[in-house]
């Protein structure tokens, strides 16, 4: 009985628990879509500012009040900051818009950016 009692206590073991938890922002962008053919994101992360990006998304991929979700190492927690720029398919900047928000390890956090309208 012990014998076999034994590789069940080690396969235990080696499970470990429950998987750690994503440290993530699910950021959402809100933006005048008219004339929007894709958003460039970039930012930086945390206290050491690491920087992300440019990661590029078509508008059809992320209408307005659309979500993006931002995946960080836990090392990357505390003051962060994204911004996004939308262009027209000419390349031509349309709107553009940056916010702060808190990366904490291990929990995803929500945010929330207004793009706002460049003038010719």
């Amino acid at each position: 009985m012990m014998r076999a009692l034994l590789p069940s206590l080690l396969l235990l073991g080696a499970c470990g628990g429950a998987p750690a938890s994503p440290t993530a922002v699910s950021l959402e962008v809100d933006y005048d879509n008219s004339g929007v053919a894709t958003m460039s994101v970039n930012g930086a992360a945390g206290t050491v500012a690491r920087r992300f990006g440019p990661y590029d998304v078509k508008a059809n991929d992320l209408p307005s009040g659309g979500t993006i979700g931002l995946v960080f190492d836990p090392s990357d927690a505390g003051g962060s900051m994204v911004c996004v720029q939308s262009r027209a398919s000419d390349g031509k900047a349309k709107d553009s818009g940056c916010t702060m928000f808190d990366i904490r390890a291990g929990e995803i956090t929500t945010a929330r950016v207004v793009l706002v309208r460049h003038e010719d």
